[in-house]
């Protein structure tokens, strides 16, 4: 993943937190060090199928298709 992948990941977590109650806090804090902590033990290899495993569950739950996905990159590659 790119820098500005990631800055724009970033960004959407910090928006998302905007909402969250302060009570809620601790528990976020908890959950991204657990996150942390279960993810320094891994090699990139497996961080990359944990990834992609998260990304195919998540274009399922939006029914993303392979064919809306190669579209996309055609035409983001016919952009550049």
């Amino acid at each position: 993943m790119n820098v500005v992948a990631n800055t724009d990941f970033r960004t959407m977590v910090v928006q998302e937190l905007e909402d969250v109650s302060d009570e809620a806090m601790p528990e976020i804090l908890d959950f991204v060090r657990f996150l942390k902590q279960q993810l320094s033990g891994l090699t990139s290899e497996e961080r990359f199928d944990r990834a992609w495993m998260i990304a195919r569950r998540i274009a399922a739950e939006r029914a993303i298709s392979d064919a809306d996905i190669a579209s996309e990159i055609a035409a983001v590659r016919q952009a550049d």
